[in-house]
């Protein structure tokens, strides 16, 4: 004798997927540690959520991410340049 239990109700259907997502967090992430490719993948991901009728507000949040850290490793670059600058006309003081 086999009992039968009533069937459980299933999952709602899934709703539409952000094509663009998957970039878009790779640029954010990238976007912090090698912000050029950050950058690229950043607008690619945006155009796709765009093309597929999303917001593409995790492209804009990793295009921000992006030219901010642009912005500070040419300030961290121009920064090393001018403290080499000042280290080596302090050394050739010295060397004569």
């Amino acid at each position: 004798m086999t009992t039968q239990y009533p069937q459980q109700p299933g999952y709602p259907a899934a709703g539409p997927v952000d094509p663009g997502r998957g970039m878009s967090i790779a640029g954010i992430i990238c976007g912090v540690l090698v912000p050029v490719v950050g950058l690229i993948l950043s607008i690619i991901g945006r155009n796709k959520s765009k093309q597929a009728g999303f917001d593409g507000k995790l492209g804009t949040i990793g295009l921000i991410v992006s030219i901010v850290f642009i912005v500070l490793w040419i300030i961290g670059a121009i920064a090393m340049w001018a403290f080499f600058a000042a280290l080596m006309a302090e050394y050739s003081t010295y060397m004569g």
